[in-house]
Order: C-alpha cells, then sequence, then structure tokens
C-alpha cells in the first residue's frame, strides 16, 4: 500500500511514498545521521523532499532517466539534480548518492516506490523494487 503525500510547494502535484521506499529512506537518513551527524540528516532529508516535489511537479522532465523491466516502466532521477532548490539552513549535500525510483499511477498520482545507491546494480535493484511493488490498483 502507498500513503498518499500532498505537495504544498506552488502547485496541485501529488505523490505517494511505497512503505518499502519509505523504510529504505529511513535508513538511508539514520546512516546519514551517523556518519554525518543531525545536521547531515537534516540536509539529506531535505534533498530527497525536493527532488520528490521537483519529480512530482514534472515527471516528465529531461534529468529523468526511463527503464522499462517487462510491462513495467520506471522513472529514475537522481536527488543530485535538486541540489540547487534546498535552502541554507539545512545546505548542501556535497556528495549525494541516490536516486529515487517511480512510476507514473493510472489515478495520475506520482508513485516513489524506491531509492538505489549510486553503486547498485541498475538492472538489478529496479527489478527488485518492482517485485517489492506490484501494481495492486
Amino acid at each position: 500500500m502507498l500513503l498518499r503525500r500532498p505537495l504544498i510547494a506552488g502547485g496541485v502535484a501529488e505523490y505517494r511514498i511505497a512503505r518499502t521506499a519509505e523504510v529504505e529512506i529511513r535508513e538511508i537518513l539514520a546512516w546519514s545521521e551517523e556518519k554525518f551527524g543531525a545536521l547531515g540528516r537534516r540536509r539529506y532529508t531535505a534533498l530527497i523532499v525536493a527532488a520528490m516535489q521537483d519529480i512530482a511537479g514534472d515527471p516528465d522532465q529531461a534529468l529523468v532517466e526511463r527503464k522499462r523491466l517487462s510491462r513495467v516502466e520506471v522513472g529514475i532521477y537522481r536527488i543530485a539534480d535538486s541540489r540547487d532548490r534546498v535552502p541554507d539552513p539545512p545546505g548542501l549535500v556535497r556528495e549525494p548518492r541516490h536516486a529515487l525510483v517511480f512510476r507514473m499511477a493510472p489515478d495520475g498520482v506520482l508513485d516513489i516506490i524506491g531509492i538505489i545507491h549510486d553503486r547498485m546494480l541498475l538492472t538489478r535493484a529496479l527489478r527488485k523494487i518492482v517485485r517489492s511493488n506490484p501494481d495492486d490498483r
């Protein structure tokens, strides 16, 4: 099941975060806090939120990479592409290493179904994300 997260940032775009993606994000943020402190966690959180807002506002933008896995097409958006839209504070993340994986639902809402690290094997990671997020609407 996906959780609805409305956007307020100047538009009516909406996105939902799959439970599996939410767990992954929590783990990434906990790691970030462990390595870079509370401020590092706030910075990465702000960057992830900015990236979600950016792709929800324009999921067809040129910065989105598209991949087709059997009958499912997903978009991949590198959160680094949203760095200039994070306010200071909390400030800049120097080397963000993650990308959001998403698909458009039939109801027009963007479903964020996963987050991947740039060192992951892309196709394998995407297959795992798609398998753990069946489109059951």
